[in-house]
């Protein structure tokens, strides 16, 4: 019997089909896997919950902490880069300050994370009093939720005094709380509304910002020990290695107290409006402030002396500022930039859908992309040395924490505001794990 040379036997389609079995089964574990990927030297940490929106790190027990905007806490184990615990949401929301983020603060010394909890989604001066939660970033565990005061909008922590400062923005009040067993140990009125608060470890003080005022506050009691009358202040930065407290407008007033006496050292009026980040490189004595542009292409970056309070430098970034991070080690500063630019059509718009999701290489619909950016700033005259660009899967990053012990950045990012990513649930959110610059 013979068989047409054209049509293969029976024996030959088998063969056929397990080569095509094996191939399928090698290639589609590669394709998932390539889709997880995000990049060389850089991990993709799930979080619990939706949104995360700000990241504080216990760098003594190996914990970083993210509070998402349901109020939920995840818990990741920053040795083993794995979800610890995870503290779901209660009834009330995280609170988010007007240039500051999400209220949340650490005291690694406690092994506590301390979160302000508005009682209503939107505060207003009859609202009920808020609470804080306190939790134990080792076991999960909420060891306390004391209340605080009308429209809670910041969280600063003393470690060396074990103290919890919960500014309260319509009852101009600031709540003192202990890190370690929770208890609300007093309210200290102020003389306007606060929004933004900063620690002087060293000094043993707490600077209050506000809606017309700057105050300090004594780091151990709460007691207050000076007032200022100055312009709104919306983003604080204490330098405590030279005892000082420099503060920003959204109308761009520059104020510097001395956290030492509570005295007015600088104030200056800058033609740049509004503020969004900032943060002090103590190695070189430097403050930088984003300063806000409106422009979706680039930022800026303004450094002060953190002695005088006087502006030294503006620096024009390639993207939008939205946090920085000293870096102690080597003297830079980090800056988490955002990067707005067109996007090129997509050479797989041909393919149909369900085989497009599968491709490990995918791009995003056409309009506008939004990439995000580590850009490494020298500490003393914020001069761009270099930048570490972030997957660009049309995800937004919207928090950082570096740990300089470990040598190691973690970045929050949200797909919630892209309209570029496919396959995400509109809340879907992870932190990526990179090394830090060297």
């Amino acid at each position: 019997m013979t068989h047409d040379r054209r049509t293969p036997p029976l024996g030959g389609w088998v063969r056929v089909g397990l080569v095509l079995g094996v191939v399928l089964a090698v290639a589609v574990p590669v394709v998932i896997a390539a889709r997880g990927a995000v990049g060389p030297g850089i991990r993709s940490l799930a979080v619990a919950g939706p949104l995360p929106s700000a990241l504080a790190l216990d760098d003594i027990h190996h914990r970083l902490v993210v509070l998402d905007q349901s109020g939920g806490v995840s818990l990741l184990d920053t040795r083993s880069s794995s979800l610890a615990h995870v503290v779901p949401p209660g009834a009330w929301r995280p609170a988010f300050g007007m240039s500051q983020g999400a209220a949340l603060a650490v005291d690694p010394s406690a092994g506590r994370a301390v979160v302000a909890l508005s009682s209503q989604s939107q505060q207003s001066a009859t609202a009920p009093p808020g609470a804080a939660r306190v939790i134990d970033t080792v076991t999960g565990r909420v060891v306390a939720t004391p209340r605080v005061g009308v429209g809670d909008m910041a969280v600063a922590i003393a470690p060396a005094t074990g103290r919890a400062f919960v500014a309260n923005l319509y009852e101009q009040t600031v709540s003192v709380l202990s890190t370690r067993d929770g208890r609300a140990l007093g309210t200290v009125a102020v003389a306007g509304q606060p929004t933004t608060l900063g620690v002087d470890g060293p000094g043993g003080v707490v600077a209050v910002g506000g809606n017309s005022f700057g105050a300090t506050l004594d780091a151990r009691t709460g007691h207050g020990r000076s007032s200022q009358a100055l312009n709104s202040l919306d983003v604080m930065v204490v330098d405590a290695r030279r005892h000082r407290a420099l503060a920003y407008s959204e109308s761009g007033q520059l104020s510097a107290l001395d956290m030492r006496t509570g005295a007015l050292v600088g104030q200056t009026i800058l033609g740049q409006p509004g503020v969004m980040a900032g943060d002090d490189d103590a190695a070189t004595g430097k403050i930088f402030f984003a300063a806000r542009v409106w422009s979706s292409t680039q930022g800026r970056a303004l450094l002060v002396d953190a002695r005088t309070g006087r502006p030294t430098r503006t620096v024009t970034l390639p993207g939008v500022p939205s946090a920085f991070a000293a870096d102690p080690r080597t003297g830079d500063m980090l800056a988490l930039l955002s990067i707005t630019r067109p996007r090129r059509p997509d050479p797989w718009g041909w393919l149909p859908a369900p085989i497009r999701r599968l491709l490990p290489f995918q791009t995003p619909p056409a309009g506008v992309s939004v990439t995000s950016t580590i850009a490494v700033l020298d500490g003393r005259d914020g001069r761009l040395k270099r930048s570490i660009d972030l997957p660009a899967d049309g995800a937004v990053a919207v928090s950082m924490a570096l740990d300089a012990r470990a040598g190691r950045l973690y970045v929050a990012r949200t797909w919630a505001w892209s309209l570029a990513a496919r396959n995400r649930a509109p809340q879907d959110g992870d932190v990526l794990v990179l090394d830090a610059p060297a």
